[in-house]
């Protein structure tokens, strides 16, 4: 995807960081880098999401490619208005 950009967001109020992938047209995905598997922080790269724990490995559509996870990431709900990215916790 090189059309894309992936952006690591960190808060305060959260206890993961998330991976903001800007697309074109505005097709922006978030996901919250969280293993589905047993909470454990994940690591992206430039194919996706990795964790370290047990191995599960995440495609850029938050598909587990490697398991032991078997559920996708959740997407966060994205929208662009004025020129700001706007991404729903919940």
């Amino acid at each position: 995807m090189p059309e894309e950009t992936m952006k690591i967001i960190r808060s305060k109020s959260l206890g993961y960081d998330v991976l903001l992938i800007l697309g074109l047209n505005k097709t922006h995905k978030a996901f919250l880098m969280r293993c589905t598997h047993q909470d454990n922080i994940l690591v992206a790269n430039k194919n996706g999401l990795s964790c370290n724990l047990h191995g599960t490995q995440y495609d850029l559509n938050g598909m587990v490619t490697r398991g032991p996870a078997s559920k996708p990431l959740e997407l966060l709900k994205v929208s662009e208005e004025n020129n700001l990215i706007l991404i729903n916790l919940k």
